[in-house]
């Protein structure tokens, strides 16, 4: 069963009566789907159908992929990849996590990676390895060289008064992924890195992280969007990557999801 509700829900198996099963979302619609099998292949078979299908990744994807927290240097990145292969470790990819940038967050390199990125990248791309770098988080810190920009676009959650929310492991700005603008006014600070050859996104803290209670979208409350959240957040990544390349196969890591998540080159972890 497919229960397609982002509201907080409750399932209650068994526990009332040994007789039914129930379940209750505090909103929306009671919106549901069987699929019968048997077979499970059956059954995802349909569910896909309905929700989208996976979409084909790149074959460095399915390697494996290094990262830790955190690279501060390209000379420390070499070293992890010299090890790599003296190990006969068949690396394909790497994630740089969340500190790579100048400010959180303003999409572009920190001063300590010399201005090296564009050619690094493309040298490892030349021996198969493809960068994922960090978003930080879906939030933007006041302090950003973008911020001014970002809130005159209205690309920020609210507290439904009119003041921006601040959450997140470092204390940003909540962006709001169902925004109309937020697309615009993301690629045109992301876009610089497309160019460079980054091989795709991590998307961080995309519950998203510690948002509070009165956070207000332009799609609805936090009651309505805090599920789907991720989904948007991966939706808007993937949306931007193939106006840019439609032959692209963007590849995206997140760590939360919804129903239909799959459609857009995401995988999850743990």
């Amino acid at each position: 069963m497919f229960f397609d509700n982002s509201y907080y829900t409750e399932f209650d198996l068994g526990n009332t009566s040994p007789t039914y099963y129930s379940w209750k979302a505090k909103g929306g619609d009671v919106l549901y789907y069987f699929f019968k099998g048997p077979e499970f292949k059956t059954i995802l078979d349909r569910y896909t159908a309905l929700t989208g299908r996976p979409s084909m990744p790149n074959p460095w994807t399915l390697g494996f992929i290094q990262s830790k927290c955190a690279y501060q240097t390209w000379d420390e990145i070499d070293t992890v990849v010299k090890t790599m292969r003296a190990k006969d470790i068949p690396l394909t990819g790497m994630a740089i996590d969340f500190d790579w940038a100048e400010q959180l967050q303003n999409y572009k390199w920190h001063p300590r990676w010399k201005g090296e990125s564009p050619e690094r990248l493309k040298g490892y791309a030349q021996q198969g390895i493809k960068f994922l770098l960090s978003q930080s988080g879906p939030m933007i810190q006041k302090t950003s060289s973008i911020y001014q920009e970002g809130l005159a676009r209205g690309v920020f959650a609210t507290d439904g008064k009119g003041n921006t929310v601040t959450c997140g492991y470092y204390d940003g700005d909540l962006l709001d992924f169902t925004s109309p603008n937020i697309e615009d006014w993301l690629w045109s600070h992301i876009s610089h890195l497309y160019d460079e050859g980054i091989g795709g996104w991590w998307l961080d803290l995309t519950e998203p992280e510690g948002e509070p209670p009165q956070t207000m979208y332009q799609g609805g409350a936090a009651a309505k969007i805090h599920n789907v959240f991720s989904l948007l957040s991966s939706k808007a990544y993937y949306n931007m990557q193939t106006k840019y390349d439609a032959t692209a196969r963007p590849f995206i890591l997140t760590r939360t999801g919804f129903a239909g998540i799959q459609k857009y080159g995401v995988a999850m972890w743990t």
